[in-house]
């Protein structure tokens, strides 16, 4: 999904969780929107330099210091308004700090 436009992203991980629900099919899937990946997947693993760092529902792998430590990312990790599930937000370095 990784070069589609939002509608188009959504559009597919709704089919691929269609296909798991209704007809019980496995999905694998290498992503690396990690947003995407909690409202649309029951489970993720997490790598970091090609070996596993976490494995489990969104809410275990998906922790601030998970994604700090995997990533170098300084992050906060909130409920989605709607699903409740993990939602990463990116914190902003230097330049990009907040503007007037």
């Amino acid at each position: 999904t990784v070069h589609l436009d939002i509608t188009h992203q959504v559009e597919i991980l709704e089919l691929v969780r269609r296909l798991n629900v209704e007809r019980g099919l496995t999905v694998i899937a290498a992503m690396h929107d990690l947003n995407l990946a909690s409202l649309y997947f029951d489970r993720l693993i997490l790598l970091k330099e090609g070996r596993v760092s976490a494995d489990g529902a969104p809410a275990q792998v998906l922790t601030e210091d998970r994604i700090g430590e995997v990533f170098s990312a300084l992050v906060r990790v909130e409920p989605h308004p709607v699903t409740g599930v993990p939602h990463i937000v990116v914190m902003p370095k230097g330049s990009a700090t907040k503007r007037q």
